[in-house]
């Protein structure tokens, strides 16, 4: 099956506290997800970054730091912190599901950016869907249906994350 071209016109923007993440088509925003960022101690990074890794099924590797001394390597599964999947910012920081579904909508992870695990996957696969880069209909199910295959997706044009901390915006020519 031909393969279709990769979509340049996406990009994500994420407010901080807004506690929301926006998909952009071009510059109109279709689609936003609530979201829990970093703790004040312990903040979401603001800047441009690129999306060019997701993750299926990932295992969560505690830091190097001194609030994950005490954790553990953590499998693939429902209590695993990252969720389902996970989108990689950066070096350490993520877009990722949770099963600390409460968080959504406050500051409470360690840098990273929290969805629903609902989310995360649908954004997760509209990103690869319109990439052309999705595995095969029959491996992807088994990824959405199982936690024992970890599965890492290469997008084949990374998309844009623009991350920013304001206070106010213009929506819809309304001040929010």
């Amino acid at each position: 099956a031909p393969v279709a071209p990769a979509d340049t016109s996406l990009s994500l923007r994420l407010n901080i506290p807004a506690f929301r993440l926006d998909l952009l088509e071009d510059t109109s925003v279709t689609k936003s997800w609530r979201v829990a960022v970093g703790m004040r101690e312990f903040p979401t990074p603001t800047g441009d970054f690129e999306i060019a890794t997701i993750v299926w099924n990932p295992w969560w590797l505690p830091p190097d730091a001194d609030w994950a001394k005490d954790d553990t390597l953590t499998p693939p599964g429902p209590g695993n912190p990252v969720g389902k999947v996970k989108l990689h910012v950066n070096r350490l920081v993520f877009l990722h599901g949770t099963p600390e579904t409460r968080s959504i909508g406050t500051a409470a992870s360690h840098a990273c950016v929290r969805l629903l695990n609902s989310n995360a996957i649908a954004l997760a696969r509209l990103l690869q869907d319109r990439d052309g880069s999705a595995p095969e209909k029959a491996s992807m199910a088994r990824l959405l249906s199982s936690w024992r295959v970890t599965d890492t997706v290469r997008l084949r044009v990374p998309v844009r994350v623009h991350i920013v901390y304001e206070l106010a915006e213009v929506r819809r020519r309304a001040l929010y």
